[in-house]
């Protein structure tokens, strides 16, 4: 049974200096394993700006068990036997206490062999549920992936009466674990999955799957894709071939870049997930989220006052402020590995942006789906979905 992460924190991700407790450390380090070029590259510098913001955040209340955070970030360029060699440097040479990473489900699951033996704590900035799930004991997970994601999108498309539906993704290990659980969903719901499209990142056209589905006569798609000028290329060929059903998209296109890719048209008939960050504004002071998100977008806008966030600026943040509540209870032993691991293990209803933590020894995963919702982007602004 899944846990409902039922807690809101500012913590700070920590990367250990192996199991010996270094009593005289300063700060405390976290490697972030980040996709800064390829393909992952335009969602990822929201999760390192977002990361800016929450570090200085989580620094100026007390840090991580008392210790100042720093990151470290290694370049995995979007590929997974780079984000391999990136792990054991920032392990081996780097002594990292806690590492992030990597911005993608097949590279992250990639780096985990390398984290379980090394011993170190890992969030894993994945969706796909594979990246955590079953239990890997030093994996945890760290945004709101496939499986809070796809029962929001599934229950607005029954709200709205959408019920057949097409489905449109890429061959990768991100597309096949969103199919699976988009298929179990509908399934739970009435909803009718009519096909199920298939493409490699690197296609360029996708008129052949998009005449198939237009055939059909789907009331809505859901275009589940890793990369932003993929899942915007789907849109635009769409109207291009007079599709004008409503388009549903994953939490990674909410960002500028999409309307940009699809075009305004397309991006009228778009729905997207998002975190209640994006639309920050618009929350009510008696929403739960109120708080943190309110105090994260003070710092944000202190870093970045000519950005505006989006559901990929806090993707980072909240596994440090996870790592900060558990510290809370272990002080300077988060240099400590495993201590810090166990700490994380047992931290509960923990306060972050994307929703409320809670872990045990047996599930390292919880429940997010509280915090996600469906916006439109009207050409500006982020705004819930009617």
């Amino acid at each position: 049974m899944v846990k409902v992460c039922t807690s809101l924190v500012a913590a700070t991700l920590v990367l250990g200096a192996g199991s010996a407790l270094a009593q005289d450390a300063a700060e405390f380090k976290v490697g972030y394993v980040a996709s800064i070029t390829g393909v992952i590259a335009p969602i990822t510098r929201y999760y390192m700006d977002g990361l800016d913001a929450g570090v200085k955040m989580v620094n100026d209340s007390g840090g991580i068990g008392g210790l100042p955070v720093r990151v470290i970030k290694c370049d995995s360029q979007s590929n997974e036997a780079q984000a391999v060699l990136c792990t054991k440097r920032l392990i081996e040479q780097d002594d990292a206490n806690m590492l992030l990473g990597v911005g993608g489900t097949a590279p992250t699951v990639a780096i985990e062999p390398t984290v379980q033996a090394a011993g170190i704590p890992l969030f894993a900035i994945a969706a796909g549920r594979v990246a955590y799930a079953p239990l890997k004991k030093w994996v945890f997970k760290a945004i709101i992936g496939n499986d809070d994601q796809v029962p929001t999108v599934v229950k607005f498309l029954k709200r709205k009466g959408w019920v057949k539906v097409a489905l449109i993704r890429d061959n990768t290990a991100f597309g096949n674990d969103s199919a699976k659980s988009i298929k179990e969903e509908a399934a739970r719901n009435g909803v009718e999955i009519l096909s199920d499209e298939v493409y490699t990142p690197t296609d360029t056209d996708m008129t052949a799957q998009l005449t198939r589905i237009r055939g059909l006569h789907p009331q809505a798609v859901i275009n589940y894709a890793v990369g932003i000028g993929v899942g915007g290329l789907i849109a635009k060929e769409m109207i291009q071939l007079g599709m004008d059903q409503p388009s549903f998209v994953g939490m990674n296109q909410q960002i500028d870049g999409y309307a940009k890719n699809a075009g305004a048209a397309a991006t009228a008939h778009t729905y997207f997930v998002a975190a209640k960050v994006a639309s920050a504004a618009d929350l009510t002071k008696d929403d739960p989220l109120y708080g943190p998100i309110a105090t994260f977008t003070r710092f944000f806008r202190q870093a970045h006052p000519d950005q505006i966030a989006n559901s990929n600026t806090p993707t980072a943040v909240d596994a440090i402020l996870i790592a900060q509540a558990a510290g809370k209870s272990i002080g300077k032993k988060v240099l400590d590995r495993q201590a810090l691991r166990e700490a994380i293990e047992h931290v509960t209803d923990v306060a972050g942006l994307q929703g409320f933590w809670t872990f045990t020894p047996e599930q390292h995963w919880c429940s997010l789906e509280a915090g996600a919702q469906i916006v439109t982007y009207d050409g500006k602004n982020w705004l819930p979905a009617k």
